[in-house]
């Protein structure tokens, strides 16, 4: 026994190892690009069925009003009245 450590690969083991990732990668290039064009075809898509962002509100619409947050009534704890 050696101790757990590893032997070196061959140069041919090597050789090996990088045209198995070599074609791996280009498999996945090709993949990659396929599925570029198909985002792209996509968002070209989306982009044609979004209506155009409007820039006013029409004019029949009022403008952002100011919104009370008081309760209405005495506030809580205030001596009650009665006639």
């Amino acid at each position: 026994m050696n101790g757990g450590a590893q032997r070196k690969p061959t140069y041919e083991e090597l050789e090996a190892r990088v045209e198995f990732l070599e074609k791996e990668n280009a498999g996945l290039r090709r993949i990659i690009s396929t599925l570029t064009a198909r985002i792209k075809e996509l968002e070209k898509k989306l982009a044609e069925k979004q209506p155009p962002a409007k820039s006013d509100p029409p004019p029949f619409v009022k403008p952002n009003a100011k919104k009370c947050h008081k309760k209405p009534g005495r506030p809580e704890g205030h001596e009650g009245r009665s006639r």
